[in-house]
């Protein structure tokens, strides 16, 4: 099926496409809310107005996201907004210093 450049994948596409591999993060790139939450403010140069970039989730989003996390864990992903994520291969041996390669 050819697929548009501005197509979006679905989650069970991407896991289908990497069924050799794990998710080795369970929220976004990350191990946790709490994780992603530190790396804001950030600098985001690109587009219009770009340069301190909050994360624009604060109060009752923030509170749903950590219960959401606590909750369904990993599977929270099938309800973000997006799907990014790391993920390392099956065969890996010692999963400590997969990334190290």
């Amino acid at each position: 099926m050819h697929r548009f450049i501005a197509d979006f994948y679905l989650i069970m596409e991407v896991e289908n496409t990497l069924s050799g591999f794990k998710l080795a993060t369970p929220f976004f790139c990350f191990n946790d809310v709490k994780e992603y939450m530190q790396i804001f403010p950030t600098y985001y140069p690109y587009g219009v107005g770009g340069g301190i970039m909050d994360s624009g989730i604060n109060g009752i989003k923030l509170n749903l996201l950590r219960i959401m996390f606590f909750i369904l864990g990993k599977n929270s992903r099938y309800f973000l907004p997006g799907i990014s994520g790391i993920y390392i291969s099956r065969d890996t041996k010692n999963e400590n210093n997969s990334m190290d390669r």
